[in-house]
């Protein structure tokens, strides 16, 4: 997507740790606009993905989604998530100066 820039994983998490802070408060630390927050699941069943778009300057929900999916079927997850933040990131958000966004994820891998 033009326009978009992900912040890195490492940078993200080293702010989360010296922050210890809300999403919407690493967000704005980070001068980003979108929050993605993650959370997965991975068992020999399935992978059960739940994930939430926050706007960081506005402190709201832009939308969240649970995606499941059995072990087997990874490479056609990946590709639904990207097309549904993509979708998401189409929305408004804040403001129209914040149409191209920046978006910082922070996540949480609980594998059994």
């Amino acid at each position: 997507m033009p326009g978009l820039r992900v912040i890195p994983p490492e940078r993200a998490a080293a702010m989360e740790e010296e922050l210890d802070a809300s999403p919407e408060e690493v967000g704005r630390a980070l001068h980003v606009t979108c929050v993605g927050v993650c959370s997965l699941r991975s068992t020999a069943a399935g992978i059960d993905l739940h994930i939430e778009l926050i706007d960081a300057l506005a402190e709201r929900l832009l939308a969240e989604e649970r995606f499941l999916a059995g072990s087997s079927e990874v490479p056609a997850l990946e590709k639904q998530v990207t097309r549904w933040i993509a979708d998401q990131l189409g929305n408004p958000f804040t403001s129209k100066l914040h149409r191209y966004q920046s978006v910082y994820t922070r996540g949480q891998r609980t594998c059994c």
